[in-house]
């Protein structure tokens, strides 16, 4: 959140968005509880988590251009709201039973999501 702060001062308001991201995400889960739903934990989620430190850090570096530092926060946040979205989404989607026998009884196979969630997709109620 720090650092969001700092590049908010240099880059504009809409750079604080990597640093509320979290806590907008949390209020979130108290209007929509399912949201907090814990979900497996995901690698994506924790490189996006890693990169928007890198991000945020590399456009203070007064070296850097501006424009240059602008990009890379703003890719910083697309990834951040790719890892959002997708943990909400899992969150809000129902589970589906994979089998079950001609009379809808249950063959005994697991529950599972949906099958058009992918890899990316998974990740803990965290977001890392």
């Amino acid at each position: 959140l720090i650092l969001s702060v700092a590049a908010a001062l240099a880059l504009g308001p809409w750079a604080l968005l990597t640093g509320v991201f979290r806590y907008m995400y949390a209020a979130a889960c108290w209007v929509w509880p399912r949201l907090a739903t814990p979900l497996p934990r995901s690698q994506f989620r924790r490189v996006v988590g890693g990169i928007q430190g890198a991000a945020l850090t590399v456009a203070l570096v007064p070296v850097v251009p501006i424009e240059v530092g602008a990009v890379t926060v703003a890719a910083a946040l697309g990834l951040l709201i790719v890892s959002f979205s997708s943990q909400a989404y899992l969150a809000l989607t129902p589970l589906v039973s994979t089998g079950s026998s001609s009379k809808g009884v249950s063959t005994g196979s697991t529950t599972e999501r949906s099958a058009d969630h992918d890899s990316v997709a998974d990740g803990d109620a965290t977001g890392y």
